[in-house]
């Protein structure tokens, strides 16, 4: 099962500069808010280890 566990959920902020859709960003905040402090540091994190692994 895919999850905050085992996968990167992008912050809204993320979202929104990718131009996705409001209700999009809206679900992803509603997300993005259930996980904790710690939890939110370690999703940035992974997606910093994932954006310099694929060159962004």
């Amino acid at each position: 099962m895919i999850g905050p566990e085992n996968s990167v959920i992008v912050s809204p902020e993320v979202m929104k500069a990718m131009g996705r859709p409001d209700a999009e960003i809206q679900a992803q905040a509603a997300r993005w808010n259930e996980l904790s402090p710690e939890e939110r540091e370690e999703q940035l994190c992974r997606a910093a280890k994932q954006n310099a692994v694929i060159g962004q």
